[in-house]
């Protein structure tokens, strides 16, 4: 029997192991070891999770520490959703930028309000934009 996922925060994470994580989730599944370096490189705060040594689930929180914070990249694979980890990941994470003035997150599917929720997420007034100055352009 697999023992309950570990969580850690800001521990080491091999590159190749979190892209191969990320191909559970559409918006990170073309990421490259070399991106997640740097990626990780300029995160604050990350926590994994891992059950039996074996990576199950990430986050992440990018903030300026005092006034703007942003929870990304939480992801679980397949297997392991269902049992609270997503929940607990961001939870933890939630409670390291506890002391700044805004928490955001983004996501394309309302109904994760459901999910985020317990962590004192609510659906935002306002409108979202965003540049996406890598992308080509028409």
């Amino acid at each position: 029997m697999p023992l309950p996922p570990r969580l850690k925060v800001n521990g080491p994470i091999p590159a190749r192991e979190l892209v191969a994580l990320f191909q559970h989730a559409p918006w990170a599944s073309r990421r490259t070891p070399a991106q997640v370096r740097r990626m990780l490189a300029n995160t604050e705060w990350h926590v994994t999770a891992r059950t039996n040594g074996r990576l199950v689930g990430f986050g992440r929180v990018i903030t300026d520490g005092v006034f703007r914070a942003l929870l990304d990249d939480v992801i679980v694979e397949p297997a392991s959703r269902g049992f609270g980890l997503g929940r607990r990941m961001v939870a933890h994470l939630v409670r390291r930028v506890r002391h700044v003035e805004e928490i955001m997150l983004t996501t394309g599917h309302v109904g994760l309000l459901r999910f985020y929720a317990p962590a004192g997420f609510t659906r935002a007034r306002g409108h979202t934009f965003k540049c996406h100055p890598l992308r080509s352009r028409p």
